[in-house]
């Protein structure tokens, strides 16, 4: 939720759309707290706040959540990787559709649904496997690596010094 949401967010308001964005889950506060900061390293800071306080519709409860999941929208929520959280509600009802689409903008871990979901088209639904229908893509939004990935980094750069931060 933090970085990728407010990327999506400024992202989208490159363009007019003519359905409504909403926007659910812990990104809806972070992205408060993320523009209720004084810092001057936020890069287009302005097409955030309008966006969050002009475009995005808040989703604020259960009962709100079922009403819009069958229409149409764009609906910009954190995933956990498709584990549990509201993507997974949206997941629920959209799998099937092929003119829906479900796009996925962080690391997903191995055998988790949203690993599943962006490697095979399957997730796990009241515990069964499921194939989707629906259009599936992965961008990279995400800050995160593989273990392999940063072994290879590491044996690239052959740093002196190495400090882990998490």
């Amino acid at each position: 939720a933090v970085g990728r949401a407010q990327d999506v967010l400024i992202t989208l308001s490159r363009r007019k759309w003519d359905v409504p964005i909403y926007f659910d889950g812990m990104c809806k506060t972070v992205t408060r707290k993320v523009l209720s900061s004084p810092s001057q390293y936020i890069k287009n800071k302005d097409a955030l706040h309008k966006m969050y306080y002009d475009t995005v519709k808040f989703v604020s409860s259960e009962r709100m959540r079922n009403n819009i999941a069958t229409e149409p929208g764009i609906f910009l929520c954190t995933s956990g990787m498709l584990q549990g959280g509201p993507a997974i509600h949206y997941l629920k009802h959209m799998w099937h559709d092929e003119k829906s689409a479900t796009l996925l903008t962080g690391y997903q871990v191995r055998n988790t649904n949203g690993w599943l979901l962006s490697e095979h088209k399957e997730f796990y639904l009241k515990g069964w496997k499921t194939k989707v229908k629906c259009y599936v893509e992965r961008f990279d939004f995400s800050a995160h690596l593989s273990r392999e990935d940063l072994h290879q980094f590491i044996k690239d750069t052959k740093p002196k010094v190495i400090i882990i931060n998490h």
